[in-house]
């Protein structure tokens, strides 16, 4: 078993040598520890392209990332397969396509601004304290690797009237429902992912309203939409914590790491910790990429594209620009 100092100094040399080598594609800059590069280089040299490898077109500038994601060619899922069809018949399947963020047109207006209303109530003290009280019974338990993806998932389940002692078995689940989304997922993470979304929804058909908990805002914004969308965004704003939020403070971690002299001044007025995130986030997209898909052949950032296309849609390649322009 390797000594400590000379694990970690093997460790680093890997890390090195990792970062002499840039990606070759946009889905393994993903796990490159700097693709910052990388997706300078891309957003000037091909800033919307159809990569042969991939079989997709790819957006990589800022503009093209803006005019896909603004087009009314493009849908967030596959016009043919709304849901995506490993999930049809399970539980998984109806909380999918209750989402706010996977549905388009009018209905996603609807849901969007009524969701974003119940949220914009939120007290920030109120944030702030189950932040802080989370944190602290998390980093004991916990570290720093892990705590990304607990505490916006503790906060947010504390939000939503989730008890304490439930928090872990919630966090589990989230674990257990993140994989059940992708077309690479084994069969039997497959099926845990379903059995979690179908335990998710059921926990949370079975909460109590508090009056002034985020789930009573949602059922009055949500009032004309019924119980099963509620429930579905409910668990769906759980999900996001876990997964976007988590980006978001791990990036976080990260600048403070290879900054040393910026943690001693946030240490020093803990107030600049909310502009420090807020440029963390223009900077340092929490998630890298995402994906549309061409309801109909037309023009898009220039190039002719067809119905069923899909498109890698580039989010971090946009914040890279953004960084090296400041």
């Amino acid at each position: 078993m390797f000594h400590g100092a000379l694990k970690r100094r093997l460790e680093q040399r890997e890390y090195r040598k990792a970062m002499l080598s840039p990606p070759k594609t946009p889905l393994e800059a993903v796990t490159h520890p700097d693709p910052g590069p990388y997706y300078a280089r891309l957003a000037t040299s091909a800033p919307f392209y159809f990569d042969e490898h991939l079989n997709c077109w790819v957006a990589s500038s800022a503009q093209a990332v803006t005019e896909v994601l603004s087009s009314d060619l493009c849908r967030v899922r596959p016009p043919n397969e709304p849901i995506p069809a490993l999930l049809v018949g399970s539980s998984a399947a109806t909380f999918f396509g209750s989402l706010v963020r996977m549905t388009d047109g009018v209905s996603h207006a609807v849901l969007k601004k009524s969701v974003s209303r119940a949220l914009e109530a939120l007290s920030p003290l109120r944030l702030a304290e189950l932040g802080e009280h989370a944190a602290k019974a998390l980093l004991p338990l916990e570290g720093w690797r892990n705590l990304p993806w607990t505490l916006p998932s503790y906060v947010m389940g504390s939000l939503l009237g989730v008890a304490e002692a439930d928090l872990p078995t919630l966090v589990g689940r989230l674990r257990a429902l993140a994989p059940c989304f992708s077309p690479l997922t084994e069969s039997e993470a497959l099926e845990r992912g379903k059995l979690s979304a179908e335990q998710l929804l059921g926990h949370f058909e079975g909460l109590l309203l508090e009056p002034e908990g985020l789930l009573a805002s949602l059922e009055r914004e949500l009032v004309n939409e019924g119980r099963a969308i509620l429930v579905a965004n409910a668990v769906g704003l759980l999900w996001q914590a876990f997964e976007a939020t988590a980006g978001l403070l791990a990036s976080g971690l990260l600048q403070l790491s290879r900054d040393p002299e910026l943690r001693t001044t946030l240490d020093a007025d803990p107030a600049q910790i909310t502009d420090f995130l807020l440029e963390v986030l223009r900077t340092h997209s929490p998630i890298q990429n995402t994906r549309r898909y061409v309801a109909r052949d037309g023009i898009l950032a220039g190039q002719r594209v067809q119905a069923g296309n899909a498109v890698l849609v580039l989010l971090e390649s946009t914040a890279t620009t953004a960084s090296t322009a400041t």
